[in-house]
């Protein structure tokens, strides 16, 4: 990142402003390919992002530049935006200096990879694709350097690296997608491998009536649920605001006894994990449901300042989980992880049941009621283990009442992103043809 150079710039931008101010620098190095039958286009390159947050009276403005040569002009335009914004009416301090964990999130085998190695690797997933048309292949790997610092003594950084791919299929009329998400070499067999069974086993679909039926959602179905119709419920500037419906659900039991959920950005190797936030915060192992009973919030800087005084507490520390410094409050989560079960896959096929390995529109629903009706795809019957695939069905309810008929949870999960979960099977679920 011209280390010492952007160094020099970000304590330039903190000795040079007169209020508190917020430095967050990263800087993407991308290489990305496009396939379908064939390589159809790879493009690499890097880009340096300076962001920069002034506070003003309570008052907070931002701005952003992909030209560090202009930081300048990036700080006056964040004092200017500050200075007309609406102050908040929490008083809060920045952040100050703290230790951080160590949490492994980059590969060397992922940032030894070169575009050539990229264009093997999807070349040797397409030939492993056989007896499917590739509608589409993309394939996305980046290292990311990050610096946050700000005139309260942070000054941290760290270094991640991803790799990300998604491969369409069809064949006969059906179709199946997968996708991975990972920090370190992935298993690309399996990656194309699940995508050619979930096609090939989806042709001939039989159509089912409009019932309430057990299902079993499976790890890309829950992740959806999870990450766009739960994770907003638990922030805590949401619940502050009245735009959860948690938010007077703390230490109440919320979901089944048999459901736990932490949200850690320290796992090594997870998706979301980070040693800091962009605030400069350490990241923590946050405990959000334990057996069913809500016990955390997540949160920024400024959504914990607001709680402690609202609680009337001297100080809670902020989780680590701000998310951008373009607006505050700004809150995410990192690795949201469900507690494994003692069920095998085989054994949550037992029985009668709709097994669902993709929900389409799960980030269209409104997080303040958790109320869902979503489409379905890669759908199947199952009767006692024997699969039968599904023509389109719809699923609907209430993501709270749903996380309340849970039957048995996988004993072995997956991570494809920022959540980490087994399948886990529900009853009384509502079907619609």
């Amino acid at each position: 990142m011209r280390r010492l150079l952007v160094e020099g710039i970000i304590e330039k931008i903190i000795n040079k402003s007169k209020y508190d101010t917020e430095v967050f620098v990263q800087k993407n190095s991308k290489i990305k390919a496009f396939f379908d039958t064939k390589l159809r286009k790879i493009t690499a390159g890097d880009i340096t992002t300076l962001t920069i947050r002034v506070t003003i009276d309570n008052a907070s403005g931002s701005a952003t530049t992909t030209n560090l040569d202009d930081w300048e002009t990036c700080l006056k335009n964040a004092i200017k935006s500050a200075r007309v914004s609406v102050p908040l009416k929490t008083s809060f301090s920045l952040p100050s200096t703290q230790s951080y964990r160590g949490v492994r999130t980059s590969s060397s085998r992922l940032d030894l990879m070169t575009e050539e190695d990229m264009i093997e690797v999807g070349l040797s997933i397409l030939n492993k694709a056989e007896g499917t048309i590739v509608q589409q292949l993309v394939m996305n790997k980046e290292i990311n350097r990050n610096i946050s610092a700000n005139t309260n003594g942070i000054f941290i950084d760290s270094k991640d690296s991803l790799i990300s791919s998604e491969i369409s299929v069809t064949k006969k009329g059906a179709t199946a997608s997968e996708y991975c998400v990972s920090r370190r070499y992935p298993n690309f067999d399996f990656f194309v491998n699940n995508a050619v069974n979930l096609c090939k086993t989806s042709i001939n679909p039989v159509k089912i009536p409009t019932k309430k039926m057990n299902v079993i959602l499976n790890y890309p179905a829950i992740q959806d649920l999870l990450e766009s119709v739960f994770s907003p419920s638990i922030w805590l500037n949401n619940v502050l605001e009245g735009k959860s419906l948690l938010k007077d659900k703390l230490n109440k039991k919320i979901f089944s006894a048999n459901f736990s959920l932490t949200d850690s950005g320290i796992v090594d190797y997870g998706v979301g994990s980070s040693k800091f936030d962009v605030e400069g915060v350490r990241t923590q192992s946050t405990k959000i449901i334990e057996k069913g009973v809500l016990k955390n919030f997540i949160s920024d800087w400024y959504s914990a300042t607001k709680f402690a005084q609202i609680k009337r507490k001297e100080f809670v520390s902020s989780t680590g989980n701000s998310a951008t410094l373009l607006k505050r409050p700004s809150v995410y989560h990192t690795n949201l992880i469900v507690e494994p079960g003692d069920y095998s896959y085989s054994e949550l096929l037992d029985g009668t049941s709709l097994l669902i390995n993709f929900l389409i529109g799960a980030h269209t629903v409104n997080p303040t009621s958790g109320d869902f009706s979503l489409n379905c795809e890669n759908v199947y019957l199952v009767n006692n283990g024997i699969l039968t695939p599904v023509k389109q069905v719809m699923i609907s309810g209430n993501v709270y009442e749903l996380f309340n008929k849970i039957i048995a949870i996988g004993k072995k999960p997956r991570s494809d992103g920022q959540v980490i979960s087994p399948p886990i099977k529900f009853k009384n679920v509502q079907v619609i043809a």
